[in-house]
């Protein structure tokens, strides 16, 4: 049976709200709207759920339950999934749930991410694995990469990919740990703005080359997920705060399962995060070759006929050197020449 939906009037009236306050319900997470022209339409199983948590008495809507004036009058049933999405945290309560994940042993396994992730947005466990796994899946998409170019995430770091082999692997590089302190002490706002999606969702032709590359992202998870996007932008943005933080810590590593690990590295008075990238994932990218191609990252051979062997700078000065000699002695000899025919010119006229 298809979905049944109540649009935001009467999603709201059997809730005993206002439309209103129905969108800021829905903007906290209790309860997933669907874009619907301009405005928000609801499952009437997820309207059920609703009322029932806020009100255990309450008479569930029946639209979908009495199917024609013919069939037996029976006893109203709700058939849902229990929902175990909760409102968000607190801006206190988010930040002391960062520091009790920083004070885990290193590594700071995958699993204690998606953990923390849904706890601090709100949102049951299995939604938080879906936008992680859907920001990897973004994360070795080629078209990032088209034409030699890099995925630059401000603020976070850089990722591109590398040669292991015959087979490619996905690198990081994390802005340096020095700047991400920094910016983590001057930073206003513990959790992002979720305002540009009601903007961007009512546009009938939403630019998303517009959006910044996290909110970008958020949307290609979102579309590819089948998940809300204030959903995904709210665990997406709290992925990138938590791993900063971690970033800023210096000393411990983050372990993805089957994907890789990012741990400190170093370079004179520089420390930054990188990727060791796993088999596993290597294995969602094609060969070197294939990438090449696509990427356009050293795929212009040399020309064996036009391009000689290029002499070593020592052996271009020694030859520098040897053709000056030749050139004096040959100037040398011409001036003596000159010089001897002059005097025998003088001796015969004398």
């Amino acid at each position: 049976m298809e979905d049944q939906y109540l649009n935001i009037e009467e999603a709201a009236s059997h809730l005993g709200i206002s439309p209103q306050e129905l969108r800021e319900l829905r903007n906290r997470g209790e309860i997933t709207g669907v874009p619907d022209a301009g405005d928000w339409k609801f499952k009437v199983d997820d309207v059920n759920e609703l009322a029932r948590s806020r009100d255990p008495a309450a008479v569930p809507f029946s639209a979908d339950i009495v199917e024609s004036a013919d069939a037996p009058e029976a006893a109203p049933t709700v058939v849902s999934t229990p929902q175990s999405d909760v409102p968000p945290k607190t801006a206190s309560e988010v930040l002391k749930l960062r520091q009790e994940l920083l004070a885990q042993s290193s590594p700071i396994t995958s699993r204690l991410i998606i953990d923390h992730l849904a706890t601090v947005c709100g949102v049951n466990g299995d939604n938080a694995e879906k936008v992680v796994d859907g920001f990897w899946n973004d994360l070795v998409d080629l078209a990032h990469y088209r034409d030699g170019r890099l995925l630059v995430i401000p603020h976070f770091g850089t990722f591109s990919l590398s040669r292991n082999g015959d087979q490619t692997a996905l690198a990081f590089k994390s802005k340096t740990v020095e700047s991400i302190q920094s910016r983590l002490k001057q930073r206003q706002r513990t959790t992002a703005s979720e305002r540009w999606i009601e903007f961007f969702e009512k546009m009938e032709d939403g630019d998303v080359a517009q959006l910044s590359v996290k909110r970008q992202m958020s949307v290609r998870i979102a579309t590819k997920s089948n998940c809300d996007l204030h959903l995904v932008h709210r665990v997406l943005s709290e992925l990138f705060d938590i791993l900063c933080e971690v970033f800023a810590s210096a000393d411990k590593k983050v372990r993805w399962a089957m994907r890789g690990e990012m741990a400190p590295a170093s370079w004179r008075d520089e420390t930054w995060y990188a990727l060791r990238c796993y088999q596993r994932l290597s294995a969602q990218l094609p060969g070197w070759k294939e990438t090449q191609a696509v990427t356009g990252r050293g795929t212009a051979p040399a020309s064996p006929g036009k391009q000689g062997r290029k002499k070593s700078p020592s052996k271009a000065s020694r030859g520098s050197r040897s053709q000056g000699k030749a050139e004096t002695g040959c100037l040398a000899s011409v001036l003596a020449i000159v010089i001897a025919f002059a005097v025998t010119l003088i001796v015969v006229i004398v």
